[in-house]
């Protein structure tokens, strides 16, 4: 059995609480920026479409896809230049102004 002291258990609500609403898809607003976030790994890339608010950046899409056995040679630099092309060709619309 796992005994927690009472901080590791805050820290761990907190963790639970921002993983419930943080991460809440938004509608797109005109009125705020948006920004790209894009990473690479091994099995593939990841990207999250933000909005720019005055409290904080508020997720609008996610996108995922897995390597193909090529992708997987491909340098990190490769990588990650395909994770940001994915996105761009996919949420071009709200990007291109």
């Amino acid at each position: 059995m796992i005994t927690l002291t009472q901080d590791e258990i805050n820290a761990f609500d907190q963790l639970k609480h921002h993983l419930t609403t943080d991460l809440v898809l938004r509608l797109p607003n005109i009125r705020f920026p948006f920004k790209v976030q894009t990473d690479a790994l091994h099995e593939g890339i990841g990207a999250v479409l933000l909005q720019i608010y005055p409290d904080g950046d508020r997720p609008i899409a996610y996108l995922s896809k897995k390597f193909t056995q090529a992708q997987r040679k491909w340098s990190p630099m490769e990588q990650e230049c395909y994770a940001f092309i994915c996105a761009l060709d996919k949420w071009h619309n709200y990007l291109s102004g």
